[in-house]
């Protein structure tokens, strides 16, 4: 799929890569890959889980208002 420089920009900036460093599009579209890839890498290695405050139990009832 190939991006204009306007695209690369905005993807660029959404994965905290400088765009301005790297005048070569292609270079570009190549750093937001594979930041995309270490992303998606950190991202998929640990649970998720809510905090207990934010359960329905602990937030509505007598107790709270």
């Amino acid at each position: 799929m190939a991006f204009n420089r306007a695209e690369l920009d905005l993807i660029a900036s959404a994965v905290n890569v400088n765009a301005a460093n790297y005048p070569n599009d292609s270079k570009l579209e190549q750093k937001i890959l594979y930041e995309l890839r270490t992303m998606t890498a950190k991202g998929g290695t640990g649970t998720t889980t809510l905090p207990a405050a934010t359960s329905v139990a602990r937030v509505s009832g007598a107790a709270n208002t």
